[in-house]
């Protein structure tokens, strides 16, 4: 996460961000709405995890939706979409 809430994924194979496009997300908790950029190719878990972590949530008591379908965090963004 960055200072703005933000989770920006990491490198994975030597590709530069110019390379390789972003993804965007929209998480909702209640009230708070949050926007993440992460890799397509970036597991869902280690966003999961750190969106957890940052709101003090349990990971195993937490489900992500994506158009009403539970998302696995063994998936991608380019799996879900």
């Amino acid at each position: 996460f960055t200072d703005d809430g933000n989770f920006h994924g990491g490198d994975e194979g030597g590709v530069t961000d110019q390379e390789e496009k972003k993804f965007v997300l929209q998480i909702s908790f209640g009230n708070d709405v949050r926007y993440f950029r992460m890799k397509r190719k970036c597991l869902l878990s280690r966003l999961m995890k750190l969106y957890c972590e940052f709101k003090n949530l349990d990971f195993d008591n937490v489900v992500f939706l994506y158009n009403g379908r539970r998302l696995r965090p063994e998936l991608t963004p380019d799996d879900v979409i």
